[in-house]
């Protein structure tokens, strides 16, 4: 609480506001709040659960589950199910009935249908969708309903991941589009635009930026402020003073910078729309909470994503993704058909020549691997399989790099591939005996400790929290079950020390076989058609020279012909033009959009000379230079 928030008496405003605005103003004002608390009988907040737009259903159905239903059934054939034996269709069909019963028990019928249709429209309207994002990947029901592409039963994916009937909260499906503003669009017309916003994003003031901002203004020298802003890199303001209390005790001629910078740490710097976060509510959105109007006249929630739920407004995730973009332009430039790069194909899933290119590290331009620390791991782990792939997004993080090398290590078989248990096989063969998912944690806790998915998933929660005291006691009270259920104490102790371990550091198998696919299909372009993938590369960067020359150099390497622009036969953008790659006129630094489509326009059948084009554009002195 700050200094000064409090409800102050009408004398303490009088004192303060007397002098600023005048007695009688003050007066005026205090009477008329009292007037207008007289006249409220009743206050509600708007705090509550979440509350789900009404989706608009078709005449001839009564119930949101019925059309989900509906729309599943005919997934079941869309998708192939009734072409499966006898036993693999029971199996799909008791887990299209499970997740169907949980999402009706747990009211989001109506969530489900909201996400298909908007999906439904950006595919008619040739929006990219990819194949999944997050833990929705997980579900049946989104891969029937085409919401996802990733057929979780065939990957390992667990529902329960997604959506726990044990643990009641909103389903949280990631959406990742080629273009977010058309699917924006139709929602607003949709549902109105009084029933839909985006959400606010809040940067705050760290405690790096609170020294260097506050040493400035207090007339510090730069340097002086930037070695000293390196010792308060801790969260909090309050944890840099109490590991730095040597230097604030023998430094005293910063004690007002400390002062200052203590309060403005933490508070709010700038605001921005958040990237993929949109509500839609059933009343008018201003009565949850006051609107500011975006940079695009958008409606935005001065709430950010952390709170909306909990004020009533549901939140859906779609994110605009410019790689899709890229996959898109491609696509349509060499005429591909959406199935010869689904992950459902079998010839694309295990194209052999893409795997090579991903092994030879040849991956500029290709989602997610381009780093030198990926092009290193990829060369080393050698991937040859979607399991591989989706295992290398996995691993390549801090926290996983002792696992990263017994995978490698195992995978090319220099080291044996061990379980703790014999029961464990089963979990985790597919990594070479590597713990790496989230999902395999869910797994073992279930099979060892004997819990429902969704008491396994309320452990996962739990240790992700990598709270030390929550941590111990949850490990502990898994080495009780395994016991309990049957197994000796040595390998309780070995399992619960290895999830307190490990546990808060897994990774969403979900999300990483999702963007698998999407660094396959671009592994995939390169592979097969490479004037094509860097045509859609260089448009996807053209505002960045220095990418722009990165990709220049590898194309060639791919014997790619970059042909300079040029002034009567450049287009906007970077095209192909005689087998080769024509540089785009919008590419080129200070021509910009507007400029490069005025020449198009004005150039007829060519410009005969550089007098010409002034004459006929009449350009300005910098566009000339350009």
């Amino acid at each position: 609480i700050y200094e000064g928030c409090y409800l102050q008496s009408e004398e303490e405003i009088h004192e303060i506001m007397d002098s600023q605005v005048g007695n009688d103003v003050v007066e005026t004002g205090l009477k008329n709040t009292n007037l207008i608390s007289d006249m409220i009988d009743d206050v509600k907040m708007p705090f509550q659960s979440p509350k789900l737009p009404t989706f608009p259903l078709p005449k001839e159905f009564e119930s949101n589950y019925d059309y989900l239903k509906y729309l599943v059934d005919d997934g079941w054939y869309r998708r192939g199910f009734d072409k499966f034996d006898d036993g693999k269709q029971k199996e799909y069909k008791e887990r299209i009935d499970y997740e169907l019963n949980i999402i009706h028990t747990m009211g989001f019928d109506g969530y489900f249908l909201i996400v298909w249709d908007f999906i439904n429209y950006a595919r008619s309207k040739d929006v990219m969708v990819a194949p999944g994002r997050g833990s929705c990947a997980g579900s049946l029901v989104c891969y029937s309903l085409h919401i996802t592409d990733l057929d979780p039963i065939k990957y390992g994916l667990i529902f329960e991941r997604f959506l726990n009937p044990e643990r009641i909260s909103m389903p949280d499906t990631d959406t990742d589009v080629s273009n977010r503003e058309i699917v924006i669009n139709y929602l607003i017309e949709k549902y109105g635009e009084n029933r839909v916003c985006q959400i606010i994003n809040f940067s705050y003031i760290t405690p790096v930026v609170a020294i260097k901002d506050v040493g400035k203004v207090l007339g510090f020298g730069y340097t002086e402020m930037d070695k000293l802003s390196k010792k308060f890199s801790y969260d909090t303001f309050d944890e840099c003073l109490k590991n730095n209390t040597k230097l604030v005790a023998d430094n005293s001629k910063y004690s007002e910078l400390f002062d200052i910078a203590g309060k403005l740490s933490g508070r709010i710097k700038t605001v921005s729309c958040h990237a993929g976060g949109v509500g839609i509510v059933d009343t008018d959105i201003s009565d949850y909470m006051a609107m500011k109007l975006g940079g695009d006249g958008e409606h935005v929630i001065q709430v950010d994503k952390r709170l909306i739920e909990e004020i009533g407004i549901i939140k859906f995730d779609i994110l605009g993704v410019q790689t899709l973009n890229m996959i898109k332009e491609a696509q349509k430039d060499i005429g591909l058909k959406e199935f010869d790069i689904n992950i459902n194909n079998p010839v694309f899933e295990c194209d052999s020549k893409s795997y090579k290119l991903l092994c030879d590290a040849m991956t500029n331009g290709i989602f997610q691997v381009e780093s030198s620390g990926m092009k290193d791991l990829l060369f080393r782990l050698e991937p040859n399989s979607l399991e591989d792939l989706s295992a290398v997004l996995a691993l390549y993080r801090p926290d996983s790099m002792g696992e990263l090398e017994d995978y490698i290590e195992r995978k090319h078989g220099r080291k044996p591939i061990t379980y703790i248990h014999p029961d464990m096989k089963p979990i985790l063969e597919a990594t070479y005996g590597c713990l790496i998912y989230q999902e395999q944690l869910l797994d073992i806790v279930r099979k060892f400790a004997g819990r429902s998915y969704g008491g396994a998933d309320l452990f996962r929660k739990a240790i992700g929290k990598k709270d030390k005291e929550l941590v111990i006691k949850e490990s502990d009270k898994l080495y009780q079950e395994i016991i309990d259920n049957g197994y000796d104490e040595k390998i309780a102790k070995q399992i619960s020390d290895e999830m307190r371990e490990k546990g808060g550091y897994l990774f969403n198998r979900s999300h990483s076989f999702s963007y698998a696919v999407i660094c396959f299909q671009t592994a995939f372009l390169k592979t097969y058609y490479p004037i094509y993938f860097f045509k859609a590369l260089f448009n996807l960067n053209k505002d960045k020279a220095g990418m722009i020359n990165k990709y220049i150099i590898d194309a060639k390497s791919f014997k790619i012909d970059i042909k300079p622009p040029s002034i009567n036969k450049s287009v906007v953008n970077f095209s192909i033009f005689e087998n080769a790659i024509l540089f785009g006129l919008s590419a080129i630094k200070g021509i910009g959009v507007s400029f490069a489509e005025d020449i198009i326009s004005k150039r007829g059948t060519g410009f005969e000379s550089m007098g010409a084009f002034i004459d006929i554009v009449n350009p300005k002195k910098s566009q000339v230079i350009s």
